[in-house]
């Protein structure tokens, strides 16, 4: 089991950072102990379940990819039935956690668990569909907050909705050109319809860029009305000022050195803007 955790960290420490900002979000830094520890446990296992199941799925493109076919599965270190055992037990193990919250919690873990399946499975495979491989990848992240919402307060809490969207709103456009780069050629080969494979490089680098333009737009105009303190629109706009400026040398083409520098700093921008949504409901007497 150790070495298929091991095969995700990046899905286990996105899912579970995500899931642990809301719920400080939600608690303005403070959310009660036993619920968030709760959910975020849950988050891990029900990420590394699903990701795992994608993993299954597809194990024949991965085995293509110098990368990811160094993963358990494509790598025949792990069987198949040993990691389906894994999935299912963690499956429930995460779902089992919510139940024992409260029902409105477990069903929004269950429709997380569902879009992320139905991303790989093969009589629904969003991944090849044009727009939905994107569009549900973006729902899991409002998903994931309405979660918390129930979880912690038993009701929609709307900073928690908003950080979850905000964050998705980033994340989404960052896969093609960030996460899916070094995966079109075993993605074309199979029919993926991703947008990492058909937008061009200008069409991504554009994606990318709006996604950061809307987040600056929409954070300065709905901060008062959400509770949030002044300081985070300050923050947020001067970031992504500074990860624009990292995307400007690759705005027309690929530049492995400038495209690396941005890539880097991408990562940086979605852990920090996690935290600064986080700043941003903290009680700070000179930023009300």
């Amino acid at each position: 089991m150790a070495v298929l955790f091991r095969s995700r960290v990046e899905a286990i420490f996105v899912w579970s950072w995500v899931t642990t900002i809301i719920c400080l979000v939600l608690g303005r830094g403070f959310p009660p102990l036993g619920p968030t520890l709760l959910t975020i446990l849950s988050m891990i296992f029900l990420s590394v379940s699903t990701y795992l199941y994608n993993d299954v799925i597809d194990m024949d493109m991965d085995a293509l990819n110098e990368v990811k076919g160094k993963r358990p599965l494509p790598s025949k270190k792990v069987t198949v039935g040993d990691a389906m055992k894994v999935i299912y037990l963690l499956g429930f193990l995460g779902l089992g956690i919510m139940l024992t919250v409260n029902l409105p919690s477990f069903f929004f873990a269950l429709l997380y668990v569902l879009i992320l399946i139905g991303y790989s499975h093969p009589k629904i495979r969003f991944k090849k569909r044009f727009i939905l491989n994107e569009a549900f990848h973006f729902l899991c992240f409002p998903t994931v907050g309405l979660m918390v919402g129930y979880a912690l307060a038993g009701r929609v809490v709307p900073q928690a909705l908003f950080a979850s969207i905000i964050v998705g709103c980033y994340a989404t456009p960052m896969k093609p050109l960030f996460g899916d780069a070094t995966d079109t050629h075993e993605d074309k080969l199979f029919g993926m319809k991703h947008l990492g494979v058909v937008l061009s490089w200008k069409g991504k680098i554009q994606l990318m860029t709006a996604a950061v333009l809307f987040i600056m737009t929409v954070t300065p105009l709905t901060y008062v009305q959400l509770g949030f303190n002044m300081l985070l629109p300050i923050m947020i706009v001067g970031l992504s000022l500074v990860f624009l400026r990292f995307m400007f040398p690759i705005i027309d083409h690929y530049d492995k050195v400038p495209y690396l520098k941005a890539r880097k700093f991408a990562m940086g921008y979605f852990i920090l803007l996690n935290v600064l949504l986080l700043i941003g409901t903290l009680d700070l007497p000179f930023f009300k």
